[in-house]
């Protein structure tokens, strides 16, 4: 497979996170392919339920760097005799990068969830990061579960914003918004607890929890 060199898009990635913003290309319009035919490139097509093609398009671009530090669910059938091999099945598929870039979009960690336990060894995790996008000139904030089970694909992008001094108190509103969301959409229930936190303290997103789950018993 060859790979492309690229300052910091591919083609497709201008068009899709052009289309997810709203806005004009930041590049060679004459050069871009349809939506629809850069989603299929990049592998995209018909998978996602609640979100979009375009919301797990743009996570995964902006995500492509760490893609492999992300929640990972992964199973292990033991080989029943020695001439049999383990059996190893992961819930995330770590692809390989679309292209070598001259620029690296950075990531940054804000916190990891966990929606509820539902068995022993079976949580549901999800991490959140903001990643500024240069070109673009917006912060893409993004949620990241360890498997496709529920909505179809791991990663989704879930909002964004332009430049503030203040960006971590604005990504965490774009988080609320998104779990209240999920809380009149699907009916979610408060998660249970954080697996970790970064950018994002611990007495922030429990605070942020109870204001969205505030008629919820603890």
């Amino acid at each position: 497979m060859t790979i492309n060199s690229v300052d910091l898009f591919t083609m497709e990635e201008h068009t899709i996170i052009a289309d997810w913003l709203h806005v004009e290309p930041r590049c060679d319009v004459a050069a871009l392919p349809h939506i629809t035919n850069a989603l299929e490139t990049l592998g995209f097509v018909g998978n996602a339920s609640g979100y979009s093609e375009d919301d797990a398009a743009v996570a995964a671009i902006v995500l492509e760097r760490i893609q492999d530090t992300l929640p990972q669910w992964a199973s292990v059938k033991l080989r029943e005799n020695e001439n049999e091999e383990a059996d190893i099945t992961l819930g995330r598929n770590v692809k390989a990068r679309q292209a070598l870039r001259t620029v690296e979009l950075v990531p940054q960690y804000l916190l990891t969830i966990n929606w509820a336990d539902s068995g022993p060894g079976f949580s549901w995790p999800v991490a959140y990061h903001v990643t500024w996008v240069p070109m673009y000139d917006e912060y893409v904030v993004t949620q990241s579960a360890d498997s496709p089970d529920a909505f179809g694909y791991c990663d989704f992008a879930i909002g964004h914003f332009p430049k503030t001094d203040d960006f971590v108190s604005t990504a965490t509103e774009e988080i609320r918004s998104n779990w209240e969301w999920q809380r009149d959409q699907f009916s979610q229930s408060r998660w249970a607890y954080l697996f970790g936190n970064g950018l994002i303290d611990e007495a922030t997103a429990i605070r942020l929890r109870e204001e969205v789950w505030d008629d919820e018993p603890a």
